[in-house]
């Protein structure tokens, strides 16, 4: 039986960063969880950060640009994205709790 895992799971940048390398820990972990039943849930604003950073991305994974659309669309298809709209009620309460890593 597999360990239990948190559903849903919040994805932050930097492991959907890491995911682009082929041989990644995070890549496996995102490939895994939702067959362990975990939800995998980012804002959108993240998915779009990836989008605007790919020249670094591809560098960083020493991957092309055809690669990296490719490892995209797989990233999208297992992490979901949440508007802004569906969490801004708890931003002021998750500053405060964050507010000695600002």
């Amino acid at each position: 039986m597999p360990p239990r895992v948190p559903k849903p799971l919040v994805v932050g940048p930097d492991i959907l960063f890491s995911f682009f390398k082929r041989d990644s820990a995070e890549r496996r972990l995102i490939a895994e969880l939702p067959n362990c039943g975990c939800r995998l849930v980012t804002p959108e604003s993240a998915m779009e950060e990836l989008v605007s950073k790919r020249e670094e991305i591809m560098g960083f994974a020493g991957i092309d640009e055809s690669e990296f659309w490719s490892s995209l669309s797989l990233l999208r298809n297992r992490v979901e994205t949440v508007s802004k709209s569906e969490y801004e009620e708890f931003l002021p309460d998750a500053k405060k709790i964050f507010a000695h890593q600002e």
